[in-house]
């Protein structure tokens, strides 16, 4: 995913199928971040704030989710602030 400063954010892509492929993948990924966190390693990427909220066990906020769908997300939650 791309910002609006052009920087790259790594995120889960949720259209991909859940094949074992896929899967063993996402291990092994978990793997090396587990390991460079384990070493103190610093990770030259950028990870999307809700794939590190899930990392280190954090609840995710309304804030956070504009990472996936902005446009979506404002309007849920013009929706929220009607409703109370």
């Amino acid at each position: 995913m791309k910002t609006d400063t052009d920087e790259v954010i790594y995120t889960i892509n949720p259209r991909a199928a859940n094949t074992k492929e896929n899967l063993d993948l996402y291990k092994l990924l978990g793997r090396f971040i587990g390991k460079a966190i384990f070493e103190q390693m610093t990770i030259p990427v950028q990870l999307d704030r809700l794939l590190l909220k899930q990392i280190i066990g954090a609840e995710f906020t309304l804030d956070d989710l504009t990472t996936l769908d902005k446009p979506v997300i404002v309007q849920f939650s013009r929706i929220i602030a009607i409703a109370l």
